[in-house]
């Protein structure tokens, strides 16, 4: 029992340190945050949809069948129910051994998926390590802070900055302060 609780550990690290790396490379990837917003949940979306999880290969279309292979949440899956299902016994009949294979989840070892999980997100890290320190260093020298944020929040704060200015902002103090 504890070996599975340790896979269960193992692979949940592996989900988190994946997302929080996709994450930032793709932070880093763009200048504006509502492109980030954008593009972030179409390709997670993607890799949820194709990856095996909720369209099956048989209702999908042909050209979209790569995606399963590149779709590191399908692997995280795998592993997660590769360990809840096996031994698992329903009326005398071993079912958990042949869910994993009956929902086209893969056929991989544990350890294989574990590491296809943890080796692109090592990786992602480090591009996004290099994008952030690229885009912070080309930042420093253009823009001052103030130009900086206004770039990357957009034109609402520009707009609430013009709303309301300094001189307004003096009557506000004292009933922020209470």
């Amino acid at each position: 029992m504890a070996g599975k609780d340790f896979i269960y550990l193992a692979t949940c690290a592996a989900i988190s340190v994946y997302g929080f790396a996709f994450g930032i490379t793709i932070g880093a990837a763009f200048g504006s945050l509502a492109t980030i917003l954008a593009v972030l949940p179409m390709v997670l979306l993607s890799f949820l949809l194709f990856g095996r999880l909720l369209v099956n290969t048989g209702s999908m279309t042909v050209w979209l069948g790569w995606v399963h292979r590149v779709s590191l949440i399908k692997y995280g899956y795998a592993v997660l129910s590769r360990i809840q299902y096996t031994g698992y016994v329903v009326d005398g009949v071993s079912v958990g051994d042949s869910y994993p294979h009956s929902t086209q989840v893969g056929s991989l070892l544990v350890w294989t998926s574990i590491s296809f999980v943890f080796v692109p997100a090592s990786v992602l890290w480090c591009v996004s390590y290099v994008a952030l320190w690229s885009l912070t260093e080309s930042s420093q020298h253009k823009h001052s802070r103030r130009q900086l944020k206004e770039s990357l929040l957009g034109s609402f704060y520009h707009r609430l900055n013009v709303a309301i200015s300094l001189s307004n902002a003096d009557q506000y103090l004292p009933m922020i302060s209470r």
